[in-house]
């Protein structure tokens, strides 16, 4: 039977983020989201940028209406 290898590896990232809600119909919205960073002490690695963009629609937040009267008891 063969051994098991085991690949561990570190690595550090840093690097911005910015999502944003777009309302694309009265029932349903879109979620745009970039994301990138910047990988660096690394054992055994390429250093370098890695970078996402993410684009969700679901449906859109109710307002909420009225609130309901409350009923007054004696």
């Amino acid at each position: 039977m063969a051994p098991a290898i085991a690949s561990a590896s570190q690595v550090v990232g840093v690097g911005p983020q910015l999502g944003v809600i777009i309302p694309l119909s009265t029932t349903t919205q879109g979620y745009l989201n970039l994301k990138s960073y910047w990988e660096f002490a690394h054992d055994n690695r390429p250093d370098g940028w890695n970078a996402w963009v993410t684009f969700v629609i679901s449906p859109a937040d109710q307002t909420p209406g009225a609130p309901p009267r409350r009923m007054i008891t004696k």
